[in-house]
């Protein structure tokens, strides 16, 4: 009984790998919101990212796996030739700014441009504006944003990692779902990888699949 019950959770299931990547200036939350969406507690002492990394979340849809690899960027603008190298084979894009600081949203520009121009209308774009917590402290209009992202055909949500880190994983479900409908049969075979069932277990647990 042992036995089986090892091979059950080692058993690997093949999953059609999504390139994710979080591009935006440095502060914005963009670790934080990768930690949302992967089920961990908002961190207030995250550091500024100075080395590109990667995560894996687990998704299960219409009985299909899928493995969304999330890339969390440097935003540093020093850093910024660095982090072109990482656009390459993104499905989802999501432009990150901090609705506290104009600065980083008139940033944007810069950033939608690079992936627009490298990629061209491949992946699926969204803007987040995050930290709504912070209301109060408000220094972007969120109708002047989301005619931006109307006008750069992006998706739009404005989330706190904080406060509603659920907020922004069902965002980024829809966002899978975009693509999905998008690619379909397209989805090529060179994405294909393999999760194993134990990793996939414990994301449906917690209510991300």
């Amino acid at each position: 009984i042992i036995l089986n019950l090892m091979s059950k959770v080692s058993k690997k299931v093949s999953a059609i790998e999504v390139k994710t990547i979080f591009l935006g200036e440095s502060g914005v939350g963009k670790t934080n919101l990768i930690r949302a969406a992967i089920d961990e507690a908002f961190d207030e002492n995250t550091q500024t990212t100075n080395l590109t990394s990667s995560f894996e979340k687990s998704v299960k849809l219409d009985n299909k796996y899928y493995s969304l690899k999330l890339w969390d960027t440097i935003g540093q603008e020093k850093f910024r030739t660095m982090t072109k190298i990482f656009y390459k084979g993104a499905k989802i894009v999501i432009f990150v700014y901090d609705i506290t600081k104009k600065k980083t949203f008139e940033e944007l520009e810069y950033w939608v441009n690079e992936v627009k121009s490298s990629l061209g209308e491949e992946p699926i774009c969204a803007l987040v504006g995050n930290k709504c917590d912070l209301v109060e402290e408000e220094e972007v209009d969120e109708n002047a944003a989301r005619d931006y992202a109307f006008n750069k055909e992006l998706k739009f949500k404005i989330v706190s990692a904080k406060t509603n880190p659920k907020d922004f994983q069902l965002f980024l479900d829809e966002l899978l779902k975009d693509y999905i409908q998008k690619n379909g049969a397209n989805i090529k075979e060179d994405q294909v990888v393999e999760i194993t069932r134990e990793t996939l277990a414990v994301k449906e647990k917690r209510g991300c699949c």
